[in-house]
């Protein structure tokens, strides 16, 4: 599955490279599916999340036909990055923050992430673009703007979030990728350069 900027998600037979095809939706969802910026399989539902530049949509395996995947998926707009957790949530990035959608059960619900992570109450409007999780379960975010955030999720099961930023030793505060090395370190790229980052010490 290849998802493109400007030419809608194609099809490639790992087999046969060549054999690269537009893949043919209804034609309603033909315009919305143009600028793809995150593409997720679901085992659950047997289907693709695709996150566009219009909306979040659910494209169902079996029966070959994109849906709207909850009420209100249109109004994500701007969808890049996105990450499916161990315990079913989704997490997919937008222009206003990010977007979380519990796979687990029909319909599905979804919870929007809409300020900046660690400063909710700001009400500064975030922008997430990219996920990891490292092997010991923590899932770190890319900010494109404010820095690279830690998710915390506390005794009573409250999530916070920790900001990591320029004054921290980060090269710049927008993320565009997240990796973990094998030794557990992070690397970080950012829109000036990459970032070597240790999560034990916080530098």
């Amino acid at each position: 599955w290849v998802g493109t900027w400007g030419r809608g998600l194609n099809v490639m037979p790992l087999g046969s490279p060549e054999q690269l095809a537009p893949l043919e939706v209804q034609p309603a969802y033909a315009p919305l599916l143009n600028f793809i910026g995150a593409l997720e399989y679901d085992a659950k539902n047997d289907g693709l999340w695709i996150g566009s530049n219009d909306g979040i949509f659910f494209y169902d395996l079996k029966t070959g036909t994109v849906s709207d995947a909850f009420d209100g998926c249109r109004n994500f707009r701007g969808c890049i990055g996105s990450l499916l957790l161990p315990d079913g949530t989704l997490w997919m990035g937008c222009l206003e923050g990010a977007v979380t959608i519990d796979l687990k059960r029909k319909p599905f619900k979804y919870h929007h992430l809409r300020n900046k992570l660690d400063a909710p109450e700001s009400g500064i409007i975030d922008k997430i673009d990219c996920f990891c999780m490292t092997k010991d379960g923590t899932l770190w975010l890319g900010s494109n703007g404010y820095g690279l955030y830690k998710r915390i999720v506390g005794k009573d099961g409250r999530t916070t979030f920790k900001a990591y930023r320029v004054e921290d030793g980060l090269v710049n505060n927008a993320v565009k990728g997240i990796v973990e090395g094998q030794n557990g370190m992070l690397w970080i790229a950012t829109v000036h350069g990459l970032s070597h980052f240790n999560p034990k010490t916080g530098v």
